[in-house]
Formats: structure tokens, C-alpha cells, sequence
């Protein structure tokens, strides 16, 4: 017959300890957000509070990505930042559109450069294509 070992009070305290720590995490993230299998669509959706406003904009240049041909420019017209810096913006675009030459609103204008301007209605005159959040022109 074989005997059986006593557990410790120690070794219980401190696996009661464990389940404790484990189950007040499991709670902890359960509660902080919804849990989804699936991927968000920005690296911005779950990022710090302050840098969620970016995820819409964002998605509006993966829009363009797929619209404006490789090697075209654009000239991307963005919100200034409260500081009136447009700088940001900027360079979000050109990490957004690797194959595209982006060029800022102040920069001279090129022929047949396409312009994509977020948020929508931020210019006159017609666009040829509305996008999520903004809208993108071409002469």
C-alpha cells in the first residue's frame, strides 16, 4: 500500500498564493478589453489612448496604397497637429506608401500628381474617388 505525502501548510499557502495571482490576472485582462481571434486594423487600434485618433487615417492611406499606381507622386494634405506641425502626418504617409513618391502639401506641384486629402471634403472641387475618411484627386 502506498502512503501518501502530506502537503506542507507552506507549499499550500503558496500554491493558494498562485491560483490567486493567475486568477486575478485572468480577470484583469478579461475586463480590459474584448477578446477577438481576430487581427485589428491598425497597429494603432490597441495602442495607448493617445495614439488611437491615428488608426482612421491610417486605414485611408492602405486605401490609397492600393489605388495610386507604384512610382506615382502624391501629395498628401493631412490635419496639423495643435502645434500647427504637419511633420507627423507626413511621415506616417511615407512609411503608408513605400512605393509611392509622397510629397507635402507645401511642396511645388508635379503634372499628373495625384492628391489624397484626409479628412474628406478638406478641399474644393470633385474627387474621383471617396475613401474611408478622406478623398483622393487626380487632373
Amino acid at each position: 500500500m502506498k502512503r501518501r505525502r502530506a502537503i506542507s501548510m507552506e507549499t499550500g499557502l503558496l500554491m493558494l498564493a498562485c491560483g490567486l495571482a493567475t486568477g486575478t490576472l485572468a480577470f484583469r485582462i478579461v475586463r480590459a478589453a474584448p477578446l477577438s481571434l481576430r487581427l485589428p486594423p491598425t497597429i494603432f487600434t490597441n495602442a495607448h489612448p493617445a495614439s488611437r485618433p491615428v488608426s482612421p487615417y491610417v486605414i485611408f492611406l492602405a486605401a490609397v496604397r492600393e489605388i495610386v499606381p507604384a512610382g506615382a507622386v502624391v501629395r498628401v494634405v493631412a490635419p496639423r497637429q495643435p502645434t500647427g506641425d504637419i511633420s507627423m502626418n507626413f511621415l506616417i504617409a511615407v512609411g503608408q506608401l513605400p512605393e509611392q513618391r509622397v510629397h507635402w502639401e507645401g511642396a511645388p506641384p508635379e503634372p499628373r500628381e495625384w492628391i489624397a486629402v484626409y479628412p474628406s471634403g478638406a478641399l474644393p472641387g470633385t474627387p474621383i474617388r471617396r475613401l474611408p475618411g478622406g478623398d483622393l484627386y487626380h487632373p
